[in-house]
């Protein structure tokens, strides 16, 4: 099944919150907050491919 756009804008929003959080609590460096920071970055990859290909399909 394919995500929606809202889902990964939703899904980023979380995993920001998330990551805020644990960099506060446990530092920048913590492997956790490594951990997630790429976990959010996949996401925003996901997220521009995404908008990328419509773009693309509208032209």
């Amino acid at each position: 099944m394919t995500r929606t756009l809202k889902e990964v804008e939703r899904d980023i929003e979380r995993k920001r919150g998330i990551l805020n959080k644990a960099g506060k609590r446990l530092g920048l460096h913590s492997p956790y907050v490594l951990r997630k920071s790429q976990e959010l970055d996949c996401l925003i990859n996901e997220y521009t491919a995404m908008t990328m290909d419509r773009r693309n399909r509208k032209i």
